[in-house]
């Protein structure tokens, strides 16, 4: 392995000392931010709360099912944001996404990193308008580095190292990154290298969090929403306001976020003309033509405050901008007055966003925003979708709903609407032009995972939508089947492995745990509650449900399953003509005990199914355990085998007749109609409807005949074969 050295550059200036000072009346700003944790709210996630009543936020887009952020940063009135989803190992990285303040929509990007890989940690992002670059700082391998961001992509870049462990950073007016390290120190970045340039000492030391800052760029303030241990153990979040212009710098405690809050994601609004200029104009409002004509009324209200909270007395004018682009100027109108402006020159069928300012002397102010689509839509997401495997999962009928609004929400005719279907992953198109409202595909040959996208389509465009969930489709497998999890994509594309009371704890793969419990590692499918990571607070209720598979009447099946488990845990087996949960019939149970032995051994755990099951069926294994009183619990399977059981079909049968036999042929009664021969531990080895069986291919040894008669009637026959 090649290695490479590099500097850390830690530039020492001539440090400036800092002031805290106590706090003097507080700007009525508004500020945004994502709430991992505040327990003033009722939920977690994007919020909005004013500087001056730090105690009061309003959750605008709350989060769920254990989703949370790492870090984010607002450009432009889009927040964009690094999640991550919380299971048994903690966080792992998943979407780079974007969150809309004006439309209220979310969107996934892509992957921000491997979402295998843990170790790295983002810690806080910003953006600089002077370049248009995202920026944000993160922990890897004990190195603290400055990275920068692709809107489009997510792609994580890394630019430099940094020489001190940095858990914030923000970007001001003109574009200079600051930065604060665990050591409570401020410094300035150089974005070329990640120089650090110390401008001074906060005395807030020790993260216990990640955490956020931000400029408020009308006035060059720098605010950060401080939790650290030297202040109170980590216990509150602090909003700091940073004063750089003064010597010292000054530093000033405005006040608790929340209670108990975890802030991420910092942003203050801002406007070009500084505090001085007018507020937002408010009440905007975008109301396209009834009819799909490319003509839209825009009203507002115009601004009665200052950007600073301040009576505003005068306004110059007021302008309307559609996607960026001026499209009227109204002169001398009155602070507080109601106004519309009706705009007839668009060209097309489009989104607009509308942004309206007022201007004083003091310049610009800051934008009131609106979004509508004008004129005719293309359909948007088709609803109520089910999918219903059937045939022994060799075909999937889906059905839906028609889109019954336009995708951007703008004028839309319902009537003629056609769709189509796609099949993933080999993108096949079953079919186009179709006008009834469900499908079945019995195409799926080849045994594997398959998705749908349904696509509404119209004369101005089509919308995708995916239909919830992937679906095991095609021939069922002959028996026996094994899995021993050595090739996990084959697992994952036939089997199904089923959190079914979605609680995140469910069945994970290759985990490094297992030489700490048992003493060495295996290739296994696993289950692990540990509360160190997080509480489980349901018992288990887990499943695994084979392929289909093909079954014969009249043989006997077994299941198979080598484990091993720190805890008791309870497996029932299954039975089900579907690979689903709800298709799925207790036939069986098995208790997984701890076992001695270093490293502990697995043991083979054996359950007999029932007789004369038939044709393609699915079998499961349910882990419905009993949460135990400590939190801990670890199973380990390593495989699973469904097969013919030893003495099938033939388990207690007295022979009514014996017969010894010295030629190579047997004839049986005139009635007879079928012949099924067994070896003597039950397997079978042929099946004939021939009166006349030869025994010249039968090695010496004793053997079974089971005979169907005329009518159903069947007998037994043992034969010994002496050479």
């Amino acid at each position: 392995m090649v290695t490479m050295k590099r500097k850390l550059l830690l530039f020492w200036v001539a440090v400036a000392l800092s002031a805290t000072v106590l706090a003097s009346p507080v700007s009525h700003k508004k500020m945004y931010g994502f709430f991992l944790n505040n327990q003033a709210l009722s939920g977690y996630g994007y919020s909005e709360f004013y500087m001056d009543d730090l105690d009061n936020a309003t959750l605008i887009y709350p989060y769920s099912n254990s989703v949370g952020i790492f870090a984010g940063a607002c450009a432009d009135n889009v927040f964009y944001a690094c999640e991550y989803v919380f299971n048994q190992y903690g966080p792992q990285a998943s979407n780079f996404i974007a969150y809309d303040l004006v439309t209220g929509k979310k969107t996934e990007i892509g992957p921000w990193t491997d979402e295998t890989d843990v170790s790295l940690k983002l810690q806080d992002m910003t953006y600089d308008y002077t370049t248009q670059t995202m920026y944000a700082v993160g922990y890897q391998y004990g190195e603290s580095a400055l990275y920068t961001m692709n809107l489009t992509t997510g792609q994580l870049t890394k630019v430099a190292p940094l020489a001190t462990i940095c858990g914030t950073i923000a970007a001001n007016k003109k574009g200079e990154l600051y930065a604060v390290g665990t050591n409570g120190k401020l410094y300035l970045v150089n974005k070329k290298d990640g120089a650090l340039a110390e401008i001074c000492d906060t005395h807030y030391k020790g993260m216990a969090s990640n955490q956020s800052m931000e400029f408020d760029r009308s006035n060059g303030l720098l605010y950060w929403a401080s939790c650290t241990i030297s202040e109170d153990g980590g216990r509150d979040t602090y909003m700091l306001q940073i004063d750089l212009s003064k010597d010292p710098v000054e530093i000033t405690n405005i006040g608790v976020v929340g209670i108990y809050s975890a802030l991420l994601s910092l942003y203050i609004p801002f406007v070009e003309g500084g505090d001085d200029a007018p507020a937002a104009p408010t009440e905007v409002k975008v109301t396209p033509d009834a009819n799909g004509k490319l003509s839209a009324t825009i009203s507002w209200k115009n601004p009665m405050k200052t950007f600073a909270g301040n009576d505003l007395d005068h306004i110059k004018s007021v302008v309307v901008l559609r996607n960026n682009e001026p499209v009227a100027t109204i002169d001398a109108t009155e602070p507080g007055a109601e106004m519309t402006y009706t705009d007839i020159a668009m060209e097309k069928d489009g989104p607009c966003r509308y942004s309206i300012y007022a201007v004083n002397e003091a310049g610009e102010g800051e934008h009131g925003e609106a979004f509508a689509y004008v004129g005719h839509d293309w359909p948007g997401h088709v609803g109520n979708m089910t999918v219903t495997v059937d045939d022994g999962c060799a075909s999937a009928t889906l059905t839906w709903s028609p889109a019954d609004e336009g995708f951007n929400g703008g004028y839309f005719d319902p009537e003629g609407q056609t769709y189509k279907i796609v099949r993933m992953p080999d993108e096949t198109t079953l079919v186009e032009g179709l006008t009834d409202n469900t499908f079945t595909d019995k195409s799926a040959r080849r045994l594997g995972r398959y998705s749908y996208t349904v696509t509404a389509c119209n004369q101005y465009g089509e919308s995708e939508t995916k239909v919830p969930g992937t679906y095991v489709l095609g021939n069922a497998l002959d028996l026996p089947v094994s899995q021993d999890f050595s090739d996990l994509t084959y697992f994952l594309n036939q089997w199904q492995a089923v959190d079914a009371n979605n609680d995140g704890f469910t069945w994970t793969y290759y985990s490094p745990y297992g030489y700490y419990q048992f003493g060495n590692t295996l290739v296994c499918v696993e289950y692990m509650l540990n509360p160190t990571v997080g509480m489980a607070e349901q018992d288990a209720d887990e499943w695994l449900i084979t392929p289909p598979m093909k079954f014969e009447a009249d043989k006997v099946y077994q299941v198979r399953v080598n484990a091993r488990s720190i805890s008791t845990e309870t497996l029932d087996v299954t039975l089900g003509c579907r690979n689903t949960v709800e298709a799925q019939s207790v036939v069986g149970s098995m208790t997984v005990e701890p076992t001695d032995g270093e490293p502990m051994p697995t043991t083979d755990y054996i359950v007999r199914l029932p007789e004369g099951i038939e044709g393609v069926n699915c079998i499961g294994l349910h882990l419905n355990s009993t949460l135990p009183l400590d939190n801990y619990s670890y199973l380990q399977i390593a495989g699973i085998t469904i097969e013919e059981a030893a003495g099938s079909g033939i388990c207690n049968v007295n022979a009514e007749e014996q017969v010894e036999c010295h030629g190579h042929n047997i004839t049986l009664p005139e009635c007879s109609e079928k012949t099924t021969v067994y070896d003597v531990v039950g397997r079978k080895l042929t099946t004939t409807c021939d009166r006349t069986i030869s025994t010249a291919n039968l090695t010496e040894g004793v053997y079974l005949l089971r005979v169907t008669m005329t009518g159903g009637r069947q007998k037994t026959f043992k034969i010994h074969v002496s050479k």
